[in-house]
């Protein structure tokens, strides 16, 4: 790895996500992690809302993996949301159905979101290139 530093980190370090540990900033790691339970109303929302982040990326990376049969993929992944989010509403008391309309939305979109993608992903080559030709690694 050259002249780069790998450090060990606790997960926490990077991701608490409800702010139990304010010390973290300050660098006071804790020596136990508190129990997070599942039924918590604050991780049942986080988990409704990481749902709600991710299944707008699940079109793209559908479409990048294979355009040939995207078409039947997203029928069958939208089948399988819009079984699954009334069973979800009602274990969990959140709209799990928004999540099939966020797949439905960005499943018609997709090929916007890959132009989008590929303008963004020559912008961060160049932008690497430039820092590499200024002596930055």
């Amino acid at each position: 790895m050259g002249d780069q530093k790998v450090a060990r980190a606790p997960v926490y370090t990077f991701h608490d996500g409800f702010m139990r540990y304010s010390g973290l900033l300050q660098g006071n790691l804790p020596l136990r992690l508190g129990r997070v339970e599942a039924t918590d109303p604050r991780v049942v929302e986080r988990f409704y809302k990481a749902c709600l982040g991710w299944i707008s990326y699940k079109p793209l990376l559908m479409w990048l993996a294979g355009r040939d049969d995207f078409d039947s993929r997203a029928r069958r992944v939208s089948g399988e949301l819009r079984y699954l989010a009334p069973r979800m509403e009602r274990r969990f008391y959140l709209p799990f159905g928004q999540v099939a309309r966020e797949f439905s939305r960005f499943s018609r979109r997709v090929a916007l979101d890959e132009e989008n993608y590929e303008a963004n992903l020559a912008a961060w080559e160049k932008l690497m290139r430039a820092a590499v030709v200024h002596g930055r690694p």
